[in-house]
This record gives C-alpha cells, structure tokens and sequence, in this order.
C-alpha cells in the first residue's frame, strides 16, 4: 500500500525471459543487508515481472480496457505472490513460470557481472559464483544454467562440468511441498528448453560408466508415464538433477541426512557419489562422526 522504502529499482539491469506464449521482462530491486560490526553492506537482488508492452493502445481506443491491459496483469501476475497456489493446471503453469523466472533472472544477471569482471571465457564461472539450491523450488536454475552456457557457444558437456562446479543442494524436509512434481507435458509446454536439457543430462548419466545404472538413479525412468520435475520423465527426477549437477548436498538434520540416503536417493546411489553427501546443522559445522566423515572426503575430492 505504502511502497518498499529499502529497495531500489535497478532498471538497467533489467532481463528478459521468454516462454512460448509470452516474453517478460524481469526487472530486478536491490535490498541492502547490513549486519553488525561489518565494513561492507551485502545485496539481496530480488525480481519483478513486468511485460514489454504495458498497455495495448490500440484495445485502449477500442475502449475494450480490460483486453488492453491483459499483457501486464499475464506479467506481473509471474511474481505477483510467492509459491502460487498449484491446484489446478493455470496455477500449476504460473508456479512453473515463476521458479524459471527467477532462476533465469539471476543467473543471466551473475554472467553479465561475471563478463564485466573476467571476460567472456565462461569455463571459470564456477569458480568465482557458488549457488545454493534450497529444496527442489530453483531446480530449474541447473538446465537453464546449462542452456545459457551453451547459448555462449560451449557445448553441452563442458556446461555440464561447469554447473557441476557451481551449485550446490541444500534439503530442509523431505515432505511433498519440498520435492515437487511436475507433469511432463505441462513442463514441456512451459519450458521446452529446459525439458530438453533436462533429456541431456539424463542421457549422459545413462551412458556414464562410473554409475550404477540402476533405473532410480536417472532422471528419465520409462516405466512411469507421469513426468515429474522434481523425480521422474515420464519421470524426470530433480532430485537425481540435483546430485548429478552439485557438488554437495547438505541436510539440516541427521534424520533427514538418513532418509535422503538409505530411502529417497537409495544407498546404491549414496554410494557411487557419497563424497557429495553432506549433513550440517543450519550448514555450518558437521556435528557428528558420519557427516565428518563425509566432509573429509568432500574436501579430499574438491582440493579444498
């Protein structure tokens, strides 16, 4: 009603972010963080939709001004509230729009400062941007990050190893709300590009002779017709994106470090990539012998 008084438009910065039916404009506002005793004031980017053309002013004259404006409020409804409600299939194409919006959004703005700072040789993003994945929510940001790579020119594989390098998977539950499931159709009509890249990661596992090629462990299993983004392609599995794609996963609890192994990603899998298996209270220091263990071996594999 009021405004925001602590953040500040930064339209410069603005991207934009297509879908088959439409193309929106994010359009990013800065919040400073300022903590105590600190020399420096930290950013939290957030994003607005907003659509190219706000008003159709040929509609307007044509005094149909609802017609006129359903290009803004289709925009603005994207970020219009947090986590849409999905219950029905617009709701579930607005949630689907809304994580890509804001996965694609930050990502093409962390390569334009990447760009600005290092140049345009893209292998070494990794190494300067961690990003932290909070449940299964921005699971999109690992293909859409892949398919901006290769819009670059790098090629699929070498994208991969770079989005490897690059995110890491933090699970707070194991509840429906935090792995969510996504019809592949519905996905595939939101997001095209993304479903493609998702088909490519999912071959590569397939044909990587280190894995066990046990079904549960690809994002695409043939045997489930039902395409969930989040498990399964027919069933695709973002669970399984995520593990293939990070290069750590951290729990919040050592209840739902067990459950994630033993029953959501199956020993099986747990053990071909156990060093990528991290449990952490609030993800600071591991607090027991089996999450040392495993922190050693995560510090072993990366050099760090």
């Amino acid at each position: 009603k009021f405004g925001d008084p602590w953040s500040y438009r930064r339209y410069n910065h603005t991207v934009k972010v297509s879908f088959p039916d439409q193309t929106v404009l994010a359009v990013p506002y800065d919040v400073p963080v300022i903590g105590y005793g600190t020399q420096n004031v930290g950013t939290l980017r957030l994003w607005q939709c907003e659509a190219e053309e706000e008003l159709n002013f040929d509609e307007f004259n044509s005094q149909d001004y609802d017609k006129a404006l359903t290009a803004k409020n289709k925009a603005e409804d994207i970020t219009r509230v947090l986590y849409p409600n999905d219950s029905t299939w617009d709701g579930k194409r607005l949630r689907i729009k809304q994580q890509y919006v804001l996965s694609s959004a930050s990502l093409q703005d962390m390569l334009r400062t990447y760009k600005a700072a290092h140049g345009n040789n893209l292998s070494r993003f990794g190494e300067f941007y961690a990003v932290q994945l909070n449940d299964t929510h921005p699971a999109m940001s690992i293909p859409e990050l892949i398919r901006l790579l290769m819009l670059e020119g790098m090629s699929f594989d070498d994208a991969f190893k770079v989005a490897q390098k690059t995110f890491s998977y933090t699970n707070h539950t194991v509840l429906g709300e935090a792995l969510e499931k996504w019809p592949q159709e519905l996905l595939k009509s939101v997001v095209p590009e993304i479903e493609h890249i998702i088909c490519l990661i999912d071959y590569k596992l397939r044909h990587d002779p280190s894995l066990n090629h046990n079904p549960s462990n690809f994002i695409i299993n043939n045997n489930f017709k039902v395409c969930i983004f989040g498990y399964q392609l027919s069933c695709k599995r973002t669970r399984n994106i995520y593990i293939s794609c990070n290069r750590i996963l951290c729990c919040e609890h050592s209840f739902i470090f067990l459950i994630i192994n033993f029953a959501i990603f199956k020993i099986d899998f747990f053990i071909i990539v156990y060093t990528q298996f991290w449990h952490c209270a609030n993800n600071t220091n591991c607090t027991d012998f089996v999450s040392t263990f495993h922190f050693v071996c995560y510090c072993k594999n990366f050099n760090i």
